[in-house]
């Protein structure tokens, strides 16, 4: 079975180059209509030259961090193609840099455009979303979540969009809004400019962006079952990030030395439960303990 999206529109910001418009050239080929968002000309060229190929697109010239860009993102859904089904967050900017080097407002730039730009374009999609009883959001994260040198900054703001998609999906489930997250790996014009370290350019030589696409296409496809969840996709491979804690141990009578104990022995590190919300993993903690 092949899967479409005939008849769905979706917005994906950053499109104009790299990952974005790698999704952007998919969807469209898929038949959706796509709003490409971007800070510059190429937005226009994109959605031109996706125009000559036969399919739908249009373009919106802004940063994320500007809540009017989030607007008129909107508005150019509804206005050209008539319904607003889909939003990929794939937006930002990054560098390598050690975290003592980057200055207070290099750390903000990095959450405007990927949190603060996440939540702009999210808040508003959400209503029109909600009135029309469906919608797919996907939020790019990034493997960098798990740490990486040089990339702290980064990273943090990937993780905001990380737990953002995560809140945001049970928050979603009511209104038939389901929002995932992926994590990709590629080897884009971003990554090449701003890694300094040979091996992580060595490891990604053959993650070619197209191979991250399906991914992402899926994510915001009808079909998808699931919400709340986050693939990391990188060179062909698909996978899933989970958050779980182990059993711990549990003793109403805790003390710091007990902690010590605990952390360091085997026991700590059995019998691993995924988590998939804050409520879920608090409740069971609590249990233990009755």
């Amino acid at each position: 079975m092949t899967l479409r999206f005939d008849n769905r529109t979706i917005i994906i910001t950053g499109a104009g180059s790299g990952l974005g418009e790698v999704y952007a050239r998919l969807l469209a080929s898929r038949g959706a209509a796509v709003v490409i968002v971007d800070l510059g000309e190429n937005a226009e060229k994109v959605a031109a030259s996706i125009g000559a190929d036969g399919g739908k697109a249009v373009s919106v010239i802004g940063s994320v961090s500007d809540q009017t860009t989030a607007k008129a993102a909107v508005d150019a859904a509804l206005s050209n193609y008539g319904s607003l089904d889909g939003l990929i967050n794939n937006a930002g900017v990054g560098w390598e840099r050690p975290f003592m080097e980057d200055s207070m407002e290099d750390l903000r730039l990095l959450m405007d455009v990927h949190y603060f730009g996440t939540v702009n374009m999210t808040r508003a999609v959400w209503p029109v979303m909600e009135k029309a009883g469906y919608g797919r959001i996907l939020n790019i994260t990034s493997a960098n979540i798990f740490g990486m040198e040089g990339w702290a900054g980064y990273a943090a703001a990937k993780a905001a969009n990380f737990s953002l998609g995560r809140s945001l999906a049970l928050e979603g489930r009511a209104s038939g809004i389901k929002v995932n997250n992926l994590a990709p790996a590629a080897l884009t014009p971003m990554l090449v400019d701003n890694v300094k370290q040979p091996e992580i350019l060595a490891s990604v030589q053959f993650a070619k962006p197209e191979l991250v696409g399906p991914a992402a296409a899926y994510l915001v496809h009808e079909s998808v079952p699931f919400t709340g969840h986050t693939l990391f996709s990188a060179a062909g491979l698909v996978a899933d990030i989970l958050i779980g804690t182990t059993q711990g141990q549990t003793d109403p009578d805790l003390t710091i030395e007990k902690v010590a104990e605990f952390v360091t022995g085997t026991e700590m590190h059995e019998n691993l439960k995924i988590q998939k919300s804050t409520i879920e993993q608090t409740t069971e903690g609590l249990v233990t303990t009755k």
